[in-house]
């Protein structure tokens, strides 16, 4: 079994400690190993989370508005803070 920790997590997946630790607060990224203070994560786990993550084209891709390594809530939450602080005016 093989262990990673946060740096290396990012890395697999291409994001910031940040993003990594709010899934992980969601519930919503791959599963972890908490070993007192310290977090860890198999690498099997985070394999599984990029399988799960995965789309079987770039049509069904682009239909959910998902892109790679970022989950549908977080594009969700990005578009609704540019359309409530995108400047956008009603006559």
């Amino acid at each position: 079994m093989q262990i990673l920790n946060e740096t290396e997590v990012t890395e697999m997946l291409r994001c910031t400690k940040a993003a990594l630790r709010r899934w992980r607060r969601e519930g919503r990224g791959p599963r972890f190993i908490r070993v007192g203070r310290l977090i860890r994560y198999r690498l099997a786990d985070v394999e599984e989370f990029l399988e799960s993550n995965a789309s079987s084209s770039r049509a069904a891709s682009n239909a959910s508005g998902q892109s790679q390594g970022q989950p549908k809530a977080d594009l969700k939450a990005e578009g609704e803070a540019r359309r409530v602080g995108g400047g956008s005016s009603v006559n």
